[in-house]
């Protein structure tokens, strides 16, 4: 088995992760991370960042990888900044405001069919009665 360095190690573990190295390589990659806590915090982190997130948000992904990357680069060194990975309220809302909108509109159309004048129906005022003294057209019917 060959004996290999940091940065041989750093090259190799995205596809050791992956397992797409030889078997002689990936030994010898699995023996260097045992003895080096360096590489084996790297190959932790570099899992992280490959492993499939769920629940997220595209956005919320980019973030969290991000940061991650950061971190793991050392560009931070030990002021750590915490992201939030919740939305703001207004995006958490949004479905639900949406929903009641759509629902508002669909109970005004509603009502406005509801009161619509029917076919035959002037303003909806009734017809003049013959105890006000005008004449009705209705047909009579025989007895």
């Amino acid at each position: 088995m060959k004996a290999l360095d940091h940065s041989a190690v750093s090259e190799l573990l995205e596809r050791y992760i992956a397992g797409h190295l030889d078997d002689e390589t990936g030994a010898a990659v699995a023996a260097h991370d045992r003895a080096c806590t360096q590489c084996r915090r790297e190959e932790t982190g570099l899992r992280s960042l490959l492993a499939p997130i769920d629940g997220l948000t595209p956005s919320e992904r980019s973030r969290l990888r991000t940061g991650l990357a950061t971190a793991l680069s050392g560009e931070t060194q030990g002021s750590a900044e915490v992201v939030s990975l919740r939305r703001p309220l207004l995006a958490r809302l949004a479905p639900a405001l949406g929903a009641a909108a759509l629902l508002a509109i669909v109970v005004v159309a509603l009502a406005r069919l509801d009161f619509a004048p029917q076919s035959g129906d002037d303003s909806g005022a009734s017809a003049p009665s013959a105890e006000n003294g005008a004449v009705q057209d209705a047909p009579r019917v025989a007895p």
